[in-house]
């Protein structure tokens, strides 16, 4: 991610996302690398061990590419997902040098493995686009057009806009139909992260409302003694609000779990505007019912954590872990890097996030058969990953869609807890 990132935040970048998310049908725009790049990768580090694949690729590819020969593709495609799902995972010390050393020989590269067109970028921007959403019109100034037709008008005019910022990157659209935020099952204590948690109250009118989430993660005030909080996303809470866990929705059993402290500023805007504020934090601190023990930055089924990995310490295919209330302990891979997302929130609302972090199966097609990797419910979920052989804490869960699961950065929460919050690292791990 120590490329990807700074492309993510480029001015060409930029630009893309602030005209794609001002469409009603773009529900995100996100990067990653070039899947050349990750093939070139991968066998610039197995040269030594692997040289007929590095043969058989520079033959494979070189067809494919100047001839396009269809009889060569599953060869290609069987080269590409044997070394590419999973990607090696490649810690701190070895992910940077190589991506450096590819870097510095990509137009070698580009000329050896006969890559089209040589020069270009090994990025690209994939545009999330959702067509199922019912709550836009195409043009109400048109007349007399049938919905296909002011359709494709809209489209042939968003793809020549989008294409016109195009530099020396490609871009990709992707159908990504059901986005959302995951709306947040036993008794625990000492509590742990990775259980439901959440509230259930009627109001002066009888209506009752409820909601649930996961509870991510816990940390320890070494200021004031026995003193607890739990972390989950802010969306649907508000401070103040007593919860419980189980989440009363979950199980009869709820007991008093804490009350929220302080939640993040999230930024709702109706499903039928074109475009709203930017959600920049979506967490909440929760204060522990002094009843309540904890075991400290602990996962439910995967171990204790003792750090914050930083966002761009990660490579592209390293396995994630997270353990959602819904979908308990599940083995994930780092994906895109995603600059803008597009949320729905309700029945009515939806949320603009920035700089999320995709959660992707090894094999998409696995989707098919065990349903969507995250799951509603596991919003506030911590994603955690080996890190110079210890497990660190990389991202929170907050939404999801038909195919993958999203998260925000660990640093980026943690930052949020130190600046406004008022709580220092030493308060997650212990002095």
């Amino acid at each position: 991610m120590h490329l990807l990132i700074p492309f993510a935040r480029s001015s060409a970048v930029t630009n893309i996302v602030a005209y794609a998310m001002e469409q009603p049908f773009v529900k995100g725009v996100a990067v990653d690398y070039h899947r050349f790049w990750l093939l070139a990768r991968y066998l610039i580090a197995a040269k030594s061990t692997a040289p007929s694949d590095i043969d058989q690729f520079v033959s494979i590819y070189a067809d494919y590419c100047r001839s396009g020969f269809v009889n060569r593709r599953n060869e290609l495609q069987h080269l590409i997902e044997r070394h590419l799902d999973p990607m090696p995972e490649l810690g701190n010390g070895s992910a940077q040098p190589l991506d450096a050393e590819l870097a510095r020989n990509w137009q070698l590269y580009c000329r050896q493995f006969g890559y089209p067109p040589t020069g270009r970028q090994p990025f690209k921007v994939i545009i999330y686009i959702d067509l199922m959403q019912p709550h836009w019109s195409l043009d109400e100034n048109s007349q007399g057009e049938s919905l296909d037709a002011l359709w494709q008008k809209t489209w042939d005019r968003f793809r020549q806009s989008i294409n016109a910022d195009m530099q020396d990157f490609d871009i990709i659209y992707e159908m990504r139909p059901g986005l959302r935020v995951c709306s947040p099952k036993h008794h625990h204590n000492p509590l742990v992260g990775g259980l439901s948690m959440g509230y259930r109250i009627t109001d002066a009118q009888g209506d009752v409302h409820a909601l649930s989430s996961t509870l991510g993660g816990l940390l320890e005030d070494q200021q004031n003694a026995a003193t607890y909080y739990a972390v989950t996303t802010a969306h649907g809470y508000e401070a103040g609000d007593n919860l419980e866990q189980p989440a009363p929705t979950d199980s009869t059993s709820a007991a008093a779990v804490g009350t929220v402290e302080q939640v993040s500023s999230i930024l709702p805007f109706g499903l039928i505007q074109h475009c709203g504020p930017t959600t920049t934090m979506d967490a909440a601190l929760i204060r522990l019912d002094p009843s309540r023990q904890a075991r400290v930055s602990e996962v439910l089924g995967i171990g204790p954590i003792d750090h914050v990995i930083q966002e761009q310490h990660l490579a592209r295919g390293h396995q994630l872990q997270y353990a959602g209330k819904e979908s308990a302990v599940k083995k994930l891979y780092l994906g895109h890097f995603v600059r803008a997302l597009r949320l729905s929130y309700g029945q009515h609302e939806q949320l603009l996030y920035q700089d999320a972090i995709q959660l992707s199966r090894r094999n998409p097609a696995l989707n098919a058969l065990q349903g969507t990797p995250v799951r509603s419910g596991d919003s506030g979920a911590w994603v955690v990953a080996k890190d110079n052989g210890a497990l660190g804490w990389y991202g929170m869960v907050i939404g999801k869609d038909d195919h993958d699961g999203y998260a925000l950065s660990a640093e980026s929460v943690a930052n949020w807890l130190q600046q406004d919050c008022g709580l220092s690292e030493t308060n997650f791990w212990g002095p």
